[in-house]
């Protein structure tokens, strides 16, 4: 909103995004992958790691409240092999943002919901990655599911 004087001043949030806040995503496009995922794929970008029982059903790897920024998210194995069945969805406010699925196996692909990786694996300190900052004002939850024992990376900050 203008100020008492009808002007908008520099710091005036209504003025920069419309009014109305910070505005949580809406939508997150599926099909991206990271190239020679592995091992310390966590340890590569400072991640959380949830480490799955193939076979257990859809689980939540995360479910988180409060306002913040969603910053890198990747489902992702170590080993060849498996049935796979792979599938993710993201919630953010409690609206499915991200939904994405893998049928074959995972060793050198992993499904990236938010922020991006280049691994080499076996080679500790050759990974490129970057990290997103896609905003939730209520709540952040990650579901899996998996024929196989696979991992989920992610991260994440409280505002």
């Amino acid at each position: 909103m203008p100020q008492s004087d009808g002007q908008y001043y520099e710091g005036d949030i209504e003025m920069i995004i419309g009014g109305s806040g910070v505005k949580a995503a809406t939508f997150l496009p599926a099909g991206r992958v990271a190239v020679n995922n592995g091992y310390q794929i966590a340890d590569a970008t400072s991640s959380l790691q949830y480490t799955y029982t193939g076979g257990s059903g859809t689980v939540n790897v995360a479910s988180i409240t409060g306002s913040g920024a969603f910053t890198f998210g990747m489902m992702y194995k170590t080993y060849y092999g498996g049935t796979g069945n792979n599938a993710v969805e993201v919630l953010i406010d409690g609206v499915s943002v991200y939904t994405d699925s893998y049928a074959g196996d995972m060793q050198n692909v992993g499904m990236i919901a938010v922020g991006s990786l280049q691994y080499y694996p076996g080679q500790i300190g050759r990974a490129m990655f970057s990290l997103s900052h896609v905003p939730f004002n209520e709540s952040l939850v990650i579901k899996m599911s998996s024929n196989d024992n696979t991992f989920y990376a992610y991260s994440y900050y409280l505002t």
